[in-house]
């Protein structure tokens, strides 16, 4: 009997992110980490096709570092490549869920969609005002960001047999670690703090809820710290790591108290963030608000996990990436490999057109070329 490579292994789920690219691929099963690498990407030029040609550059680099098998990879589309928006339409008579969901789409863009493609996922029926509508999480996908995803896939000589949201590879990631069945009955908040940005996803029982990007991530924070005191944004970065990674017995007490009061103000907008967050999902899915928070990307760190607990006061924690799936060698910063893991996690196979079933790997597809 023949099979194919998504019968013996997983894609390669492939994470570019804005420092480091990160590679995963499990074995068929998806229990198991077949291998896991990731390589610093240098400054990238401006010039579009330069950027491009390196970074494909160092995906080959990575490919070739690690026993990775076959070529075809799963990729994402993150922050300032897509939007996600909840919206809520109104069933109509005779006329199919993705039109409605499409002609709503076209409204709040005020203009049409021919260089977008459009997804979406029913989130539940909420009730408003009188009305019970159809809440729905909507990926607006910009068709430059996925070409540019194909052409660095070609460069580097791969496969691309799936162009991902990050927002859907973070809940896939995610829900394969809380599978026991009080977890399942938990609404979970899930936040991926990286560099540019912090994402929000909130899942039950499997279903995704909410999905939101705010620009707020590790990359303000060095900056607040290089504006005051007047140091490049690299010592920055540095500074911030090395206080908060040391053990507290090893802290300059002057040089924390001073670093956490220059933050306040940025952790304090982030938070503002987040519970605005929080509170959609509170007033939206009335009975069901977050009951747990879970940490994870680069940002993910014990002092943030402090804060938010504080902040929101129930249990917040910090992704165990590698928790329910078997890895030979223990992966340092477990939480960084959210994207890629949820990436690898993809079932290989090409999405379905059908709009009758909807998961949270295969949202339902409205562009204007399938309807």
């Amino acid at each position: 009997m023949f099979h194919t490579l998504w019968d013996r292994a997983s894609p390669i789920g492939l994470d570019i992110g804005t420092y480091t690219v990160k590679a995963v691929q499990l074995n068929s099963t998806r229990s198991e980490v077949l291998e896991a690498a990731e390589v610093d990407v240098p400054h990238l030029p401006n010039d579009l096709q330069a950027a491009e040609s390196i970074l494909a550059q160092c995906i080959q680099d990575l490919l070739k570092r690690g026993r990775f098998r076959g070529r075809q990879v799963v990729m994402a589309l993150g922050f300032d490549e897509i939007t996600v928006q909840s919206i809520r339409v109104s069933p109509v008579p005779g006329k199919n869920i993705a039109d409605v969901v499409l002609e709503e789409a076209r409204s709040r863009a005020n203009q049409e969609l021919d260089d977008v493609e459009v997804r979406f996922l029913p989130a539940g029926i909420v009730q408003q005002g009188e009305l019970q509508r159809q809440e729905m999480v909507l990926i607006v996908a910009k068709r430059g960001a996925i070409d540019r995803k194909l052409r660095i896939a070609e460069q580097a000589k791969l496969v691309p047999v799936a162009i991902d949201a990050e927002p859907l590879a973070l809940a896939r990631a995610a829900g394969r670690q809380y599978r026991r069945q009080s977890d399942q009955s938990q609404t979970m908040m899930f936040v991926h703090i990286g560099s540019r940005a912090t994402l929000v996803v909130t899942v039950r029982n499997e279903r995704l809820l909410f999905a939101k990007y705010f620009p707020l991530g590790g990359r303000e924070f060095d900056l607040t710290i290089a504006r005051q005191f007047h140091i490049p944004e690299d010592s920055a970065k540095a500074l911030r790591r090395s206080y908060g990674d040391r053990r507290a017995g090893n802290r300059d007490p002057e040089v924390v108290t001073t670093v956490r009061d220059t933050l306040r103000p940025v952790w304090n907008r982030w938070l503002d963030e987040l519970s605005r967050c929080f509170r959609y999902c509170n007033v939206t899915f009335r009975g069901e608000p977050p009951e747990r928070i879970v940490l994870s990307g680069g940002e993910a760190t014990a002092e943030l996990q402090e804060l938010v607990s504080r902040f929101f006061e129930i249990p917040v924690e910090i992704l165990d990436c590698f928790r329910a799936i078997k890895c030979a060698s223990r992966i340092a910063e477990s939480a960084l490999w959210d994207i890629a893991l949820g990436l690898a996690l993809h079932s290989g196979r090409p999405q379905r057109e059908s709009l009758d079933k909807v998961t949270v790997e295969e949202p339902s597809r409205v562009s204007h070329e399938v309807r």
